[in-house]
């Protein structure tokens, strides 16, 4: 029986919707919205994208229920299905040029997929695991990079309905900020911003704090729809701005890093393949970029990204070899002193000491092992800054089915 407290919110979510449709008109280009509502009615679109031809996999409804009836079968769906709920939490550091002192130290927490109405069965709802995960860390601003409901089509109340839930413990000093994905109607956006999520659609905002100002850029879904606009949501930069991108898919970093105006670009996607191998090698990522984007950090040229395996999971709720993330990512300038040690408490009695100019990744619960690799940053030949020796403190957790 639906209780007094979940109509209500319903009412308050239908009305807020009927509101915001006609707030779209007046601040959508009527060429964008023309678009983006066609593609969103076009039942071949479901299949095929908007210009970008090729079959979708979390479209193929059919396949993902052949895979999970072999689960069934086979005695895996059940813990497949608690992997969703296991949660992991990455912590991410970057080292980057032109941050404002003022933003010294920045934390951004990362949730990428959430696909809150995602069908659970067993534990917990998605919304509750992901704000038990984030409760107790320490972030300055939150970014939602895209796909908040679990299907492609029908009703979109329940995710908002379960991302109400989640946003107390979003809340942050700096606003929580989203862009939409393929998974998302551009009616959403009245929906989400009616929650507290600040929608960035081929748009950017300035962020002020101790009198220096850093800036998001964000733009709609150009894996699914097309209708992404890098360009245009760039056009108010002052020329001297450090942007931060959200993207919901990483196949825009080439653009990105060939335009020059961002000094991170976060995204997700691609879910790290979701249903993985032992070792976590995807079988299929669902992406138009190169498989070293498709997951965790990466670089091309200037521009640093991270690509979270996501927070949710879509198709079914199913992980395997693949861990759900949230990442809090920790931004600092490029310092004098790039050997000065920083003590970074992770969790309990468990710490990590490194290096200021480098990079560090943890995931929790983990196993630490430290290595270095060899990173081209595509840069032109016999630049001093070509290659150069990343190292990193990682976790491999065992991954086993």
């Amino acid at each position: 029986m639906v209780s007094d407290d979940a109509l209500r919110q319903d009412r308050e979510l239908e009305q807020a919707l009927n509101e915001g449709l006609l707030t779209l008109l007046d601040r959508f280009d009527h060429d964008y919205l023309g678009r983006r509502l066609r593609h969103q009615v076009d039942h071949i679109a479901r299949f095929f994208g908007a210009g970008r031809p090729g079959l979708h996999l979390e479209e193929l409804e059919l396949l993902f229920s052949w895979v999970e009836r072999g689960m069934h079968l086979l005695g895996l769906a059940e813990h497949a299905e608690k992997n969703v709920l296991e949660l992991e939490v990455s912590f991410n550091r970057f080292n980057l040029p032109g941050l404002p002192p003022a933003f010294e130290g920045l934390g951004v927490l990362h949730l990428s997929d959430l696909h809150l109405d995602c069908p659970i069965s067993h534990g917990k709802s998605l919304s509750a695991a992901i704000g038990e995960r984030v409760r107790d860390l320490d972030f300055d601003l939150c970014v939602l990079t895209g796909d908040f409901r679990f299907a492609t089509r029908g009703d979109y109340l329940p995710a908002m309905r379960e991302l109400s839930q989640l946003m107390p413990f979003l809340r942050c000093p700096l606003g929580v900020f989203g862009v939409l994905g393929n998974h998302d109607f551009i009616e959403q956006v009245p929906l989400l911003e009616h929650l507290g999520v600040t929608m960035l659609v081929n748009e950017s905002r300035a962020i002020e704090r101790g009198g220096d100002t850093i800036h998001l850029v964000g733009v709609d879904d150009p894996h699914f729809y097309h209708t992404d606009d890098l360009r245009r949501a760039c056009v108010d930069l002052p020329d001297d701005a450090f942007a931060i991108g959200l993207v919901h898919s990483p196949e825009l970093a080439g653009q990105a890093a060939r335009m020059q105006r961002l000094a991170l670009y976060l995204c997700g996607h691609t879910h790290g393949g979701q249903l993985c191998l032992p070792g976590g090698r995807a079988l299929y990522l669902n992406a138009r970029c190169p498989r070293r984007l498709c997951a965790g950090r990466w670089r091309v040229g200037d521009l640093a990204g991270y690509t979270s395996r996501g927070t949710g999971s879509s198709g079914m709720p199913a992980r395997f070899n693949c861990p759900p993330e949230v990442a809090l990512h920790r931004i600092y300038g490029l310092q004098k002193n790039n050997r000065a040690l920083d003590r970074t408490l992770l969790s309990g009695d468990n710490w990590v000491d490194s290096l200021v100019g480098t990079n560090a990744t943890v995931r929790l619960p983990c196993h630490f092992h430290l290595s270095s690799q060899q990173e081209n940053w595509l840069l032109p030949p016999g630049s001093p800054w070509a290659q150069r020796t990343r190292w990193s403190l990682e976790a491999h957790p065992p991954r086993s089915i």
